[in-house]
């Protein structure tokens, strides 16, 4: 009887242990930052940081993937890249804060640390596109991690040997070389205006389409567009159009300076033609893309 007692008793008290016991998931016991990555802050020095994919793969470089200006995203100043990471810092004290360059944007949500004495961020990078131009680029930047002990906090710094690498999609305009043409006949008279044609190429991986062109105030009144068939059109990538500019006999006389400004279809970049005379008085045309 006592033998059938505590056979009983076990038959209870086991179920009741087990319910008390913490039950690690799947998808728990399969986190590198339970495993891999935890390991590496126990075996490093008193500062560490630790970089890793959203999936918790540590990594190495930094890649951002695709920065589309063309995307329902891309109407931003700086354009959300497609890949994100994580940020894991040791000790916990250690923390860090949105920073802007001129063509990076990094910012960064803290989270819930899966190790013991770190903090944990969410970070997303965006990218100011025009500052690239289309297609792959890679760059390095600094990020530095603000210590309260620390009187010095460039001792940290995050990025470190770290290559920024990603790949920008975007319309791009490029002037190409000019073509004197003979100006036409008006009353059986010779115009001496002379008419000076330029190429432009969407240079870029998205296509462009361009509002009209207007001249900025106070630019050079002797310098003025006289025909295009750039605006409207949709120009795919590598296509070209013309643009032409006629020039009076005394524009290289007038010290102004002459530009001409308009925006793509979409109003997310702003194009500036430069249309100027040299010290050589010889006319050249450039662009610049916002």
């Amino acid at each position: 009887m006592k033998h059938r007692t505590a056979l009983l008793l076990k038959i209870i008290f086991l179920p009741t242990l087990f319910a008390m016991l913490p039950i690690a998931t799947a998808s728990e016991l399969g986190k590198p930052e339970t495993s891999e990555v935890c390991s590496r802050f126990a075996k490093a020095g008193p500062q560490k940081s630790l970089w890793t994919k959203s999936d918790g793969t540590p990594v190495e470089g930094i890649d951002l993937g695709v920065i589309d200006k063309a995307s329902e995203i891309g109407a931003k100043e700086y354009v959300p890249a497609s890949e994100r990471y994580r940020l894991i810092l040791s000790p916990a004290r250690l923390s860090v804060t949105d920073q802007c360059s001129m063509s990076l944007c990094i910012s960064f949500k803290k989270t819930k640390s899966q190790c013991p004495n770190t903090s944990q961020y969410a970070v997303e990078f965006s990218a100011l596109p025009s500052n690239f131009g289309p297609g792959p680029f890679s760059m390095e930047d600094r990020l530095v991690a603000e210590d309260p002990k620390s009187d010095d906090p460039e001792d940290l710094d995050l990025l470190a040997g770290r290559t920024l690498t990603g790949v920008i999609f975007m319309p791009w305009l490029t002037v190409e070389s000019a073509k004197n043409q003979s100006p036409p006949a008006s009353g059986g008279k010779k115009m001496t205006d002379e008419y000076l044609s330029y190429q432009l190429r969407n240079s870029g991986n998205r296509p462009l389409m361009l509002n009209n062109w207007e001249k900025v105030e106070d630019s050079n009144p002797e310098i003025n567009i006289a025909r295009s068939n750039c605006v409207g059109t949709a120009l795919p990538p590598g296509s070209t159009c013309i643009l032409t500019f006629r020039v009076s006999p005394n524009a290289s006389k007038v010290k102004k300076h002459t530009s001409f400004s308009t925006t793509s279809a979409d109003n997310r970049l702003i194009f500036t033609l430069y249309a100027n005379f040299d010290e050589k008085a010889e006319f050249s045309v450039n662009v610049k893309i916002q």
